[in-house]
């Protein structure tokens, strides 16, 4: 099997002998499997092993076992707890796909960290056919017929050509031991539904079936690479920046082009019918790192959580001149001498000098807040301003309401209020200023 595993391995061009890789290893038998060809074959790795501690000290001697392997074999050694409960409560992820999340995120930091080349996990040809049931049963057609690829970004998956039982037989032979996760043989989720339900009546009337569907999917994932090309050049006349426009729904493979986009930005297959299918704005979807929101124009992706209320700033007069972080702006407050060149634009204004103005307070907006706008009588609401200006309901957290003691003077980058107008016989001015270091 050494010999079969090299020559695949070799013919992937993957350049095992000299580029670092990091080997995902759980201690089960498929990674331990991984592991020793690796270690056998020559080739320079880490190990990375994931601690989710869903089964207490069996999860800490799962991470002891893999420890000791690799101290056994002087194999460069990288462990981490991973805070799954946390990480669901806080995207709404499922067990599974929350800590598959906190394992890649891990994964990515050490590659970078160490100058990783790549990163291999030990899927098997079993693994491929399972691969097809799992994901046509999650309404994902195409994505259960590409299969699993040898090869998926600077993920390799070099044990894809073996089926699990060669790599038992391997094990037993060369004296490898290995961990059981009892959790394989429950059959709470539908992977393992699969595995043990369906799999073994397949094989058993079928015993072809592992290496039919290696042919189709190889077959398959070739003609899908075409499509993709024909449907990313398609995208990109519906994308503005981060914001695929709903106007995609327009085009004939509108649906197609709409679940691409949002699988690339690490949406759940089992969320993506859904968000396609949503369009109305104010709703949100966790992707892998981040969100994608409904807009009025379209789904648009965020990394960062901008939903988040930034805390309030207080400026006193004594502090001028200052730089005020607040929402993704940088505001700039100074006093200043009145000219004939002062005239106010679209990042600048410039107030009627007056100590009255301080403290300031640079805030979020709050229900009920009211101002008088440069140019008008009476006063609007700030949730109507905002409205008007198009702003998102999600962002209007991140605009910087700016409150003197006499009431707001404006909302930054929206409008200024009525209060302490320039006037002929000023001499001095509050000129307030800001720029935007994150896009809204």
């Amino acid at each position: 099997m050494l010999n079969r595993f090299i020559s695949f391995c070799e013919s992937q061009n993957w350049d095992l002998k000299t580029g670092k890789t990091l080997l995902a290893v759980s201690g089960g038998l498929d990674s331990m499997v991984m592991l020793e060809l690796f270690r056998q074959a020559g080739y320079v790795c880490h190990v990375a092993h994931a601690n989710f501690g869903l089964r207490g000290a069996e999860s800490d001697g799962d991470e002891q076992w893999v420890r000791d392997y690799c101290a056994r074999h002087n194999i460069p050694f990288h462990s981490k707890r991973m805070n799954v409960p946390a990480m669901k409560e806080e995207t709404g992820q499922s067990t599974q796909m929350a800590a598959r999340t906190l394992r890649y995120q891990w994964f990515a930091e050490l590659m970078k960290t160490h100058g990783m080349q790549h990163l291999a996990t030990a899927h098997h040809a079993q693994d491929n056919l399972e691969h097809f049931f799992l994901y046509l049963m999650r309404n994902s057609p195409a994505t259960a017929l590409h299969g699993i690829r040898n090869t998926e970004g600077q993920t390799i998956r070099p044990l894809r050509c073996f089926p699990r039982q060669e790599l038992q037989d391997f094990a037993v032979s060369v004296g490898l031991q290995w961990r059981e996760d009892r959790s394989n043989a429950h059959t709470v989720y539908l992977r393992n539904k699969i595995r043990h339900w369906i799999m073994p009546d397949v094989l058993d009337s079928y015993p072809e079936a592992m290496e039919i569907f290696d042919a189709l999917s190889a077959d398959m994932d070739q003609w899908m690479q075409r499509q993709n090309a024909r449907l990313n050049s398609k995208m990109s006349r519906y994308l503005q920046g981060e914001t695929l426009l709903y106007t995609v729904m327009n085009d004939a493979d509108g649906r197609l082009i709409a679940a691409r986009w949002m699988r690339s930005k690490g949406l759940d297959v089992r969320e993506v019918s859904k968000a396609v299918a949503c369009r109305e704005s104010g709703h949100a979807f966790h992707a892998t790192a981040g969100k994608i929101h409904t807009t009025r124009m379209g789904w648009e992706y965020v990394t960062a959580d901008i939903t988040a209320e930034p805390n309030p700033v207080t400026l006193p007069l004594h502090s001028l001149p200052a730089a005020i972080e607040f929402g993704g702006s940088t505001i700039r407050f100074q006093l200043a001498k009145m000219d004939q060149s002062v005239s106010p634009d679209s990042q600048t204004w410039y107030f009627h000098w007056d100590p009255g103005l301080f403290p300031l307070q640079i805030r979020s907006w709050e229900t009920g807040d009211r101002m008088q706008p440069f140019g008008m009588k009476g006063h609007k609401k700030l949730s109507d301003i905002l409205t008007e200006a198009r702003i998102e309901n999600y962002k209007k957290a991140q605009i910087p309401v700016i409150e003197s003691p006499a009431g707001i003077l404006g909302l930054a980058g929206i409008r200024r209020s009525a209060l302490y107008p320039v006037k002929s016989n000023t001499e001095a001015v509050l000129v307030i200023s800001w720029c935007r270091t994150e896009s809204l």
